[in-house]
Order: structure tokens, then C-alpha cells, then sequence
């Protein structure tokens, strides 16, 4: 799925009337019907609404949702911030009035002690749209902060009144509205996937308006947010005369004394993804314990010369959980960087290593994909206030580097040598847990080592590894959540998607 801007949105909207062809008024009334009908669905037991309502079209679309749901027989109460309002504002104020529904036009700040509304009602905010490009200040931010002392659930028509969509501007709780949720007219927006914003954001749903897909699908675009629907695209045909050597071999470079449980996981998860052949190179030490933990996988102890392994026979390698940064393993990065063509997954160790060492970046090449978590990009790059910085950053980074960088966050984002970005949309936060992070290097690793391209070996595993999170915690629950049960979802991803 697309994410436009702000310029892009009224784009599709013009094209859409042009096009259709359909009236301003009767995209209103579409659009408005389908964000009603969410609300009514999933709020079937609520019988009052308070809808706040601006000058301009977004207001529009929350004097029809008024209308509409007082033809359902709810309670409502509308409020209205004066201003310049729009033709398709002034036609559905004139209906709501015909309706009889109760309003208050506020005018000056005195008005602002009149607001009381409906005990127990849903907030509707309908105040502003995407048309924003400063913070707000005035009468509507006084009344943005009468809104946010309520405890009320409110939900945000398109996005939350005052959230810049294109991050032109940072958001306060003083401009900005908090919703609980955000009904997002179409197609999410940037800034619905950065930390800073969880406040104002809440949980966000894309409606479905019935914008012209004509344009969506030829109108460029950087950023996507990822759906099942890109998975089905992606995922690949196993051949039904397959063997182990056609699903590739993986190599997992990782461990180290008390860290050998980082090898395992990475390797499991490997192995679960659908690799054919899976070898672990790890410490002497764990030698026996992955043998005992996972008899499918091969073991190589890296206390042999590294010469006598002839890293070409390998179609990926995955490098670095729990493996330290001694003075052997940052020789071995390097002589993979220099000498390895294949495709390599880098993770913790690697990353610390690589950062520690930035003559390395040199090496780096579209085959690579680093996985870092905020801290670990901030040590290979710059420290950063904001999720938004860091996400400008990664991508600058991939592009100059031309390699694939996954960083991980609620909303784990991929960036592409091309400038590419995409955002992931499962997973939850009981996988913030020791060994996670190993489960999604072997998961991309493995991907690679079937044949899947960098760019997408990262976003379909960070997929696969959220959903196989969500399943995992909705039968363990989120806190009891551990990197093993995220294995052991990996095999229900395959049940739901695999098209063989």
C-alpha cells in the first residue's frame, strides 16, 4: 500500500472527481458513508457522539458521519470551529440543521467554556485535514486542548487535527490532538509510523473511499506500507521436483561463551523458513549443544583456520548475533566483506564491529543487509532525537552504501539502495525480547539463501517474523512472549501464504 502526501492525497482526490466522473459533494457523502459504517460496526453499543467540526471539508466529512448517525438513531452533539467554510461544508451544515441536530458554532475563546459534551459520548475530530502545513495555533489550538482534557475515546477523521502528514512540523499535545484512534481516508500517512506520534495516532485504519486506482497505481510514490496483499505478490513457488540443494544453504556465523543460545535461535529459524541445508559455524564450545538442540543443522567449530572453509559453496550468510567483537571475528567481517560474493544478513556483533571500524562501509555492496535495532544504527551512524531523523538518515544510509537496511521498531522500516522505503505492519511489543532479533536474522538469511533479492528477503522477513509474533503471543500472550515461540510460528506464516 502507497503512502502519499499531503499534495498527492488532493491529487487523487481531484483526479478521482475528473475522472470518475463524480461531484466534490458526492466523494464527501462516499467517503463519509464508509467511515460511518466503520464506526457503527465497531462501536455497535455506543449511542452517543460528539463531533467536532472545521471550516473546511474534513469538517464536511464529519457533519455527514453527524447526520448519518443520527439517522441511525445515536445521540449527537456538534460542535463547529468558525471559519471559512467550504460550499460541501455549508450544503451538510444546512442538512444537519433541517435534522434538527444540536450545534454550537465557536467563534472566540469565551465560547470555549460552553463545550460539555455528551457524558460517555465517542469524540469524533473532523477539525482539520491533510491540508496543514504549520502547527496550529489560536482558537483552534485552545480548543484542541479543551478536546484533550477529556477522557472520552475519540477517534480522528483522516488524521488526528494538527498531526502534520508529511512531518513538516513536530507535534505537542498543546496543537495536536490525542486520538485513541485514527480512520485514515484510503492510504495511511507518513507520519502515522514514527514513536513521537504514538500519542496523537493510536490505532489507525485505512478506509477505502473509492479513490480512482488508476491513479494510485501510476502515481509515484517512496514510501509503502506493507499488507498481506505484497506478501501473496512476493512469496515464491516451491517446485515440486525440489531437493535440499535447490532451497539454498545458510551459513550462521554467531555465538559466543554464554551467547551460544543467539546461534540457536538464528539457526532454528533458519532451518523453519525453508532452507534446505543449514550450517552452523559457531565456538567449539557450543558444538555440542546445537547438535543436542538441533540435529538438522551442520557444525563447524570456528577454532578450525577459516581458510579450511570455503565460504563460496554457501547462498547466504548470516553474521553476528551473540558472537563479541574479538579481534578474530572482526577479521572474519572483513574477509566475507572483501572476499564473499553471496548475500549476507549483518546483526548485532556485526553491526558493533562494522561501527567500530567504518573503513568497512567501503566494502559494503548491494548483497548486504544490515538489521539494526535504534541504538545500534545510531552507533553506525549519528545519535538522533526523533524515530522521523533516524528514518531520514536510513535512508541516506542505504542509498550512499546501496545495501538494504532494516531497522527494527514497532514499525520496522526497510530502506532500499533505490531510496525506497517500507514499513511493516505486523508484530507487537512482546517481541521486545532477548533473541528476537536473532529469530528475524535467520529468517532473512534463510530467505536469501532460496533465492529471494535482498530488498525483498528483508521485507517479506520482517513480515513473516511479526506474524509468526502475533501468533505466538495470541497463544502465550504478549508478556509470557520468548524468542522460541517466535519459531514456532514461523511454520503457521507458511500454513497462511505458501502457495504450495
Amino acid at each position: 500500500m502507497k503512502i502519499f502526501s499531503a499534495k498527492q492525497v488532493k491529487e487523487a482526490d481531484k483526479y478521482t472527481i475528473e475522472n470518475e466522473p463524480i461531484s466534490s459533494l458526492d466523494l464527501m457523502e462516499r467517503a463519509s458513508e464508509r467511515l460511518f459504517h466503520f464506526i457503527r460496526t465497531d462501536f455497535p453499543f455506543v449511542h452517543s457522539f460528539t463531533i467536532f467540526c472545521g471550516p473546511g471539508n474534513n469538517g464536511g466529512d464529519g457533519l455527514v458521519i453527524a447526520r448519518l448517525l443520527k439517522l441511525a438513531k445515536k445521540e449527537v452533539l456538534v460542535y463547529i470551529l468558525k471559519g471559512n467554510y467550504t460550499p460541501e461544508f455549508l450544503h451538510n451544515f444546512h442538512l444537519i440543521k433541517e435534522l434538527g441536530i444540536s450545534y454550537l458554532e465557536v467563534g472566540n475563546e469565551n465560547q470555549l467554556s460552553q463545550i460539555s459534551p455528551i457524558p460517555n459520548s465517542i469524540f469524533i475530530d473532523a477539525l482539520f485535514g491533510v491540508g496543514l502545513s504549520r502547527p496550529l495555533e489560536g482558537l483552534a489550538a485552545l480548543l484542541i486542548q479543551k478536546i484533550n482534557q477529556f477522557p472520552n475515546l475519540k477517534i480522528a477523521i483522516d488524521l488526528p487535527s494538527g498531526l502534520s502528514p508529511d512531518m513538516q512540523h513536530l507535534s505537542t499535545p498543546e496543537n495536536t490532538l490525542q486520538a485513541t484512534h485514527t480512520l485514515s481516508v484510503h492510504l495511511p500517512k507518513l507520519s502515522f509510523f514514527f514513536a513521537e506520534n504514538q500519542a496523537f495516532v493510536g490505532d489507525f485504519k485505512c478506509i477505502d473511499i473509492g479513490l480512482s486506482s488508476n491513479f494510485i497505481r501510476s502515481e509515484p510514490c517512496n514510501n509503502f506500507y506493507v499488507e498481506e496483499g505484497k506478501i501473496h505478490e512476493m512469496i515464491q513457488i516451491r517446485p515440486k521436483f525440489g531437493h535440499k540443494g535447490t532451497f539454498g544453504h545458510t551459513l550462521v556465523i554467531a555465538g559466543s561463551e554464554g551467547k551460544i543460545g543467539a546461534a540457536m535461535l538464528c539457526a532454528k529459524a533458519a532451518l523453519k523458513t525453508g532452507c534446505g541445508l543449514l550450517t552452523a559455524y559457531i565456538p567449539e564450545k557450543g558444538v555440542i549443544p546445537m547438535h543436542t538442540h538441533l540435529p538438522e543443522a551442520m557444525v563447524v567449530s570456528r577454532e578450525n583456520s577459516a581458510e579450511k572453509l570455503d565460504f563460496s559453496i554457501y547462498n547466504a550468510i548470516a553474521f553476528g548475533p551473540g558472537m563479541g567483537k574479538l579481534p578474530e571475528s572482526q577479521a572474519l567481517l572483513v574477509q566475507l566483506l572483501e572476499n564473499y560474493q553471496g548475500k549476507i544478513v549483518i546483526d548485532a556483533d556485526g553491526l558493533n564491529i562494522l561501527s567500530e571500524n567504518r573503513e568497512g562501509y567501503k566494502l559494503l555492496s548491494p548483497n548486504h543487509i544490515l538489521t539494526p535495532h535504534p541504538k545500534e544504527f545510531d552507533r553506525l551512524t549519528h545519535s538522533h532525537t526523533t524515530t522521523y531523523e533516524r528514518y531520514k538518515t536510513q535512508i541516506a544510509f542505504a542509498k550512499e552504501h546501496k545495501i538494504t537496511l532494516l531497522l527494527k521498531g514497532h514499525h520496522t522500516s526497510i530502506a532500499t539502495p533505490s531510496g525506497f522505503c517500507f514499513f511493516n505492519s505486523t508484530g507487537n511489543n512482546g517481541m521486545a525480547t532477548a533473541g528476537s532479533g536473532d529469530v528475524l536474522t535467520g529468517i532473512i538469511a534463510s530467505l536469501c539463501a532460496q533465492g529471494y533479492l535482498p530488498e525483498n528477503a528483508a521485507v517479506m522477513g520482517a513480515y513473516l517474523h511479526g506474524f509468526a509474533g502475533d501468533f505466538a503471543a495470541e497463544k502465550y500472550s504478549k508478556h509470557s512472549l520468548i524468542a522460541s515461540d517466535i519459531v514456532e510460528g514461523i511454520s503457521n506464516f507458511f500454513k497462511e501464504y505458501s502457495h504450495s
